[in-house]
């Protein structure tokens, strides 16, 4: 409310902005000769090949797993943000505090875990 919309998206614009930029100032050297196709599918294939032994890795795959079944549960968030706003009563800013005060608080959470819990 203290910033107007042409000044949230000037700030959220930046960031995309500079990276591009900064993608403008990477140099890069010229491939010597064309390949040809079939050395084109012999590294692809090889490439190939690599990405699915990385990813095969307990590592990356548990973690990965994780993540992409936590994420694609559904959610009642917009259900639930209609109800207590329009409902209940309670103010935007003030569901955004709140949710503000949860990541902090599984942020301590998190470092609990690993400083005092974790064996």
């Amino acid at each position: 409310e203290m910033y107007g919309p042409r000044f949230v998206f000037a700030v959220t614009a930046i960031f995309p902005l500079l990276t591009v930029l900064a993608a403008f100032s990477v140099r890069e050297a010229p491939l010597a000769a064309k390949e040809s196709s079939s050395g084109l599918v012999q590294k692809l294939k090889t490439q190939t090949g690599a990405l699915f032994t990385a990813v095969k890795q307990p590592t990356i795959l548990l973690p990965t797993a994780f993540i992409f079944m936590w994420q694609a549960t559904p959610s009642a968030s917009s259900a639930m943000f209609y109800f207590t706003t329009n409902q209940l009563g309670f103010d935007a800013a003030f569901l955004g505090q709140v949710g503000f005060l949860t990541s902090l608080a599984s942020l301590g959470g998190v470092a609990l875990f690993n400083a005092k819990l974790k064996q």
